[in-house]
């Protein structure tokens, strides 16, 4: 009981600082009257005044139910009617106490200031307007004789009404003062507030541009390699890729001088290869290189800084490259493939040295480069190992196919009536195409003229014959669709006429492999050593025809 009268009776809080201001000063006033009218209650049971006691009590509910309001966030609503009451009670005290001469009319005083402390300083100037037509009218009133005039009330009552205005006014002045003093407060804060915020706001944008920056420089070194990527693709050899890079890293990145170094085959130099600068450019002709030691004891150059770069179990002392005219930053990444040092990827800038964002981009960079020369290096080797591959097979076609010609000459013409022989010389433009591997066009005079279209037979990038049509007007113009039908039906006709030697080499050795076998298991049924070379020069006479054989056992001779 006792807790829920101490939260009714306590000021409220609210989370809008303004209502909150508001509420607390209606608070106060409201307790201030309730404490007054409570004396007055009790007053007024002292003396037994009948009517004074209802008008005391009738006040005192209506001041409960004011904070009740308060306490539900009527704010607004408890005011009007709380500023409504106060101006009515004076007004009325007026007229029964003496008029607009009586000192109680000063107590219009108090309701403005409670108006404009609790809605506003509208409602302060409406409840002025209202108490000015009051004290017009009371005036008027008084001179027509509507209203009596009571000059001589007690001493007593003029100094409690003075001391009830002036308290109630001493009173309201001080909630006024505090609330000036609350605002201005108000005001500072919220001004303190302002300046932090500002602050954060300017440091977020501090960051947000770095940061934007450092996107901008992440999302720039992701297109620059992507292109490196590319470049490494198209690229035909290292120097190339190499001699691109060098200048896609230092246009992308605006650098003022990019050298790219590469091992030699012994480890012992780093040879500078490629540059974007004059100055390096200038230093390759020069042939400039640096010295590589490998292992802990490794050689020391004297006066020169070296760089040191562990890669797995091998440590490597690099002298550091020296610095091109008119830079400030030097910093050298080191390009490894496996447990192997490739080269070395220099930057100089004519700022500071890079950024811990920009040492990470570029030593992204400096991976892919070191990634995209060795794949150069291993597409190199199996262009290499391909070519032999295809020489070794060329080499081999082509024998098996001269084996095949040796008995002459193999070829066949159709004349739309029947196939005959064929075997025929050609031009000697004509056999410089098909050598070239390409399509040859020409006429043949003898016996009639005729236009002729021939492709090359090749099977593994040799040629093993030809294929050819003509056509009865030497002036024909061969069309794009008959070239390109000559081309695939030459084509298959390779690929079945290897299949067909292919098919008739494995049948040979097939058929060898059998009759050996036939030899073998009729000389193993024979026990004795005359039976068994005698069957044996017998079997073999029989496999290769004509020829003789001779079969002798050699004793060795005793020394």
């Amino acid at each position: 009981m006792l807790a829920t009268l101490k939260h009714f009776f306590a000021p409220p809080t609210f989370d809008d600082p303004e209502i909150n201001l508001q509420a607390r000063n209606l608070h106060t006033i409201v307790i201030a009257i309730l404490l007054l009218t409570g004396l007055y209650l009790i007053y007024t049971i002292a003396t037994r005044s009948p009517v004074e006691i209802l008008v005391a009590a009738v006040a005192l509910a209506a001041e409960i139910g004011i904070l009740a309001l308060i306490q539900k966030n009527q704010v607004r609503l408890a005011s009007y009617i709380l500023t409504t009451f106060l101006w009515i009670a004076v007004f009325v005290s007026v007229i029964n106490y003496g008029g607009i001469r009586d000192t109680g009319f000063a107590a219009f005083t108090a309701v403005v200031i409670i108006a404009g402390l609790t809605m506003g300083i509208q409602a302060g100037y409406v409840v002025v307007g209202l108490s000015l037509v009051a004290a017009t009218g009371l005036a008027a009133a008084e001179n027509q004789g509507l209203l009596a005039i009571s000059t001589q009330a007690p001493i007593s009552s003029v100094l409690v009404s003075h001391a009830i205005t002036l308290s109630a006014v001493a009173l309201l002045l001080s909630l006024a003062v505090n609330s000036i003093s609350a605002a201005a407060q108000r005001a500072r804060d919220e001004e303190q507030l302002q300046k932090q915020i500002n602050l954060e706001l300017e440091e977020s944008r501090r960051t947000l541009e770095q940061y934007t920056g450092d996107l901008e420089n992440r999302t720039t070194a992701l297109q620059a390699v992507a292109e490196l990527t590319r470049l490494a693709s198209q690229a035909n050899s290292e120097a190339v890729m190499l001699e691109s890079g060098a200048r896609l890293i230092a246009e992308r990145l605006e650098y003022a001088h990019v050298g790219i170094f590469i091992t030699d085959a012994t480890d012992e130099y780093a040879i500078l290869c490629a540059s974007n600068s004059e100055a390096g450019q200038s230093l390759i002709a020069e042939g400039y290189k640096l010295q590589i030691g490998r292992g802990e004891l490794a050689y020391l150059i004297s006066g020169t800084e070296l760089l040191r770069y562990r890669i797995g179990e091998q440590t490597y002392r690099v002298a550091s490259p020296i610095p091109i005219l008119g830079v400030q930053g030097n910093v050298t990444y080191p390009l490894i493939a496996g447990n192997r040092l490739l080269g070395l990827l220099n930057i100089q800038t004519a700022t500071p040295s890079p950024t811990r964002e920009e040492q990470n981009i570029l030593q992204t960079f400096a991976d892919q480069l070191a990634i995209s020369i060795e794949n150069i290096r291993l597409l190199a080797q199996l262009q290499e190992r391909l070519r032999e591959i295809s020489a070794l097979a060329g080499r081999t076609v082509q024998q098996a196919w001269e084996n095949v010609r040796a008995g002459g000459v193999i070829g066949y013409q159709y004349d739309r009536l029947q196939l005959l022989p064929g075997g025929q010389r050609f031009p000697p433009q004509v056999l410089e195409l098909l050598a070239a591997r390409k399509v040859a066009q020409f006429v043949v005079r003898d016996p009639e003229p005729r236009a002729r279209l021939i492709a090359p037979l090749i099977l593994r990038d040799e040629v093993i014959g030809i294929l050819g049509y003509e056509d009865d007007d030497p002036a024909h113009e061969w069309l794009p669709e008959e070239i390109t039908l000559l081309e695939t039906v030459s084509f298959q006709v390779s690929l079945a006429l290897e299949n067909s030697r292919l098919v008739s080499e494995a049948q040979d050795r097939a058929d060898r492999e059998q009759t050996v076998s036939e030899i073998v298991s009729r000389i193993s049924t024979e026990i004795d050593v005359d039976a068994i070379l005698q069957s044996t020069v017998r079997e073999i006479g029989r496999l290769v025809g004509d020829s003789e054989i001779a079969v002798q056992l050699q004793t060795p001779q005793k020394g």
